[in-house]
């Protein structure tokens, strides 16, 4: 997580001409880094290990446990925040943080149909900002590597991976309704992140071409043993 932390400020840091090709490049390596984090321990595992039901334990708390955790967070760390932020703003006698304070009492105030006299743009403006939907697109792609390369391990991870989107779904929304500022309305696709996911699945088929020639050949070295051993005892 430190190394993923030091790369992402030195890849935004990073000055490039065009704003695209520095938001590819930036997709581009944090998904190769964070793929490597993820799923080398799970390869690890699976073929070097040959542990099938450390695999599986493994995969269970990465879809469940750790998926319910994210989202806990995603919604907690910003609640807490602005409780702490609340706080500090009540110990404060100048009137621009107790105008502060007004703004985010009413933004919690109008989830429950209560009148306020503020208008939507200062309870707006009392939130923090959004900002770009790098880390939620992230998510997304490790799970979909999960559910791609080691779902014949864990039968049960499409299924995981499918009620976390719906819960993903409602969360995300809710992160933009009530705990961040209202991003501006601009028409924009998901960019670098067409790109890795076609490498993931180029990555997949390949993988599994190399396993169905290795089974394919140790099938074959099986057959020739056997043989083998069958005109041994027959002679």
């Amino acid at each position: 997580m430190s190394a993923e932390y030091i790369y992402r400020r030195c890849a935004e840091a990073e000055w490039l001409k065009s704003n695209q090709k520095n938001d590819f490049l930036l997709v581009a390596r944090l998904a190769l880094f964070q793929s490597i984090s993820s799923f080398c321990p799970l390869f690890y595992i699976a073929f070097w290990l040959g542990d099938w039901k450390r695999l599986q334990q493994s995969l269970a708390t990465l879809l469940v446990t750790r998926q319910f955790v994210q989202n806990f967070t995603e919604i907690g760390i910003p609640l807490i925040y602005g409780e702490l932020r609340l706080i500090q703003y009540a110990f404060i006698g100048n009137m621009e943080a107790k105008r502060k304070v007004s703004h985010w009492r009413a933004n919690q105030t109008i989830k429950f149909g209560k009148e306020d006299n503020h208008s939507e743009e200062e309870r707006q403006a009392a939130l923090s900002e959004y900002g770009r939907p790098l880390d939620d697109y992230l998510e997304m792609f490790i799970q979909l590597g999960y559910v791609l390369l080691f779902s014949s391990a864990f039968p049960l991870a499409p299924l995981c991976a499918f009620l976390n989107n719906l819960l993903e779904a409602r969360v995300d929304a809710f992160k933009l309704c009530a705990l961040h500022r209202r991003p501006w309305p601009t028409n924009y696709d998901i960019g670098g992140w067409d790109g890795v996911i076609k490498v993931l699945n180029i990555c997949l088929y390949k993988i599994l071409k190399i396993f169905l020639k290795i089974m394919l050949i140790a099938s074959v070295w099986v057959n020739l043993t056997l043989v083998l051993l069958r005109c041994l005892t027959n002679g």
